[in-house]
């Protein structure tokens, strides 16, 4: 994640705008899944180094795997609440993330195995039936978990944090079928502030 500051936008609170990717480890050989989001971070100070630090993030999604090709917009809202120190921070971390519009391009496989059951196969006009084309809303992510990160050099910083996750939405649609719907999250990553 890159993120630039804007000191005393929010009167003596901490505003950033930055650009982030995020990418599953297990699927970085082929590409399978990435996110590429701009962001805008409010951070709010509270006295005893208590603070909240709330965010939106938008930006491009993309999964590939066996059933398909799947391309949209992702949105993302987040709070953290949570103890803010100098060098470093620990905070809860509540996240809610969507898919406001995606693309879905459906695999041969999928064709095949609704072929019997739906003739036109996923470019017909049924509304049970998997089809090809934009969809809105089709996938929601609530997480619900923990942080800490703290700065490793003047502008670098690390951080993890992990929880539960909880996806309404029907298997494979917005989540990765192959692996099923994990009801966790484990996520590492690397800050450059300016």
């Amino acid at each position: 994640a890159y993120s630039r500051g804007w000191r005393g936008v929010l009167r003596g609170h901490d505003g950033r705008l930055g650009l982030r990717y995020e990418a599953p480890v297990v699927l970085w050989p082929g590409c399978g899944a990435w996110r590429l989001t701009a962001s805008g971070t409010a951070m709010v100070r509270l006295p005893w180094s208590l603070g909240i630090a709330t965010s939106l993030d938008t930006g491009v999604v993309r999964a590939r795997d066996v059933t398909g090709d799947r391309t949209g917009l992702g949105l993302e809202v987040a709070a953290q609440p949570g103890r803010f120190r100098r060098a470093w921070s620990v905070w809860l971390d509540l996240r809610w993330r969507t898919v406001p519009l995606v693309s879905v391009h459906h695999s041969a496989v999928v064709a095949e195995t609704f072929d019997d059951r739906y003739p036109e196969g996923t470019t017909g006009s049924t509304d049970r039936a998997p089809r090809d084309g934009v969809l809105a809303f089709p996938s929601h992510t609530l997480l619900l978990g923990a942080g800490i990160g703290g700065r490793v050099l003047r502008r670098l910083g690390l951080f993890v944090r992990g929880g539960w996750t909880w996806q309404p939405q029907r298997q494979g649609v917005g989540s990765y079928p192959a692996l099923g719907r994990m009801p966790f999250y484990a996520q590492t990553g690397v800050d450059l502030r300016w």
